[in-house]
């Protein structure tokens, strides 16, 4: 059964046919097996049927995959815990796709991650708020350093997220650690690109 992209008066598919409109829709793309098991296990592996020997719902597909087999929830089921931020994911895609993208982007490909996810990465995440981009953050793997303004007052914030996820307690202009809150303020006011990996 096709979706309504497809031209399908009965199917009512809006989201698919959203995303068909902004992308490529590929008229002549085939599935290999008419049931859910096989045809899961195909392409989940980009093996065809009679190479996974699972033809019928009632195969489990670990007992038939050809040994070392991976599938791609398997493939991508590591976990990193470098920094990357969301203004990535165009040149990543782009990179990992081999898509021309434009020169002048300001994220920064986190394919190398993909393959290595334990090498280091950026230093920090940074992020604005306000509708005059008034509140700047700057976000390491420990700490969140954020300053705004208040009526013309400068507001800072400071958690440490390991002890504090929720930042409950704002540890800012207090005796707790003014070194790393001068050093998280160098580091918002250096910006984004000294962050960057080396």
């Amino acid at each position: 059964m096709s979706g309504g992209c497809y031209g399908n008066s009965i199917c009512q598919t809006p989201n698919i046919g959203r995303l068909a409109k902004s992308g490529v829709l590929f008229d002549r793309a085939y599935c290999q097996y008419v049931c859910c098991n096989p045809l899961r296990s195909s392409f989940l592996t980009g093996l065809r049927p009679h190479t996974t020997q699972v033809l019928s719902n009632e195969h489990v597909s670990r007992d038939k995959l050809p040994a070392g087999t991976l599938s791609l929830p398997q493939a991508n089921g590591s976990r990193c815990d470098e920094i990357v931020e969301l203004v990535d994911l165009v040149p990543t895609i782009g990179e990992l796709l081999h898509m021309q993208v434009p020169d002048k982007l300001e994220g920064s490909s986190f394919a190398p991650l993909v393959f290595n996810p334990s090498r280091p990465w950026k230093k920090a995440a940074f992020s604005v708020f306000g509708n005059k981009g008034q509140h700047h953050s700057v976000r390491t793997k420990q700490h969140r350093y954020t300053e705004w303004q208040y009526k013309g007052t400068l507001i800072k914030e400071l958690y440490g997220l390991k002890s504090d996820p929720w930042e409950t307690v704002n540890l800012a202009d207090s005796s707790h650690n003014p070194a790393l809150q001068s050093d998280l303020e160098k580091m918002l006011r250096s910006g984004w690109q000294a962050a960057l990996p080396k």
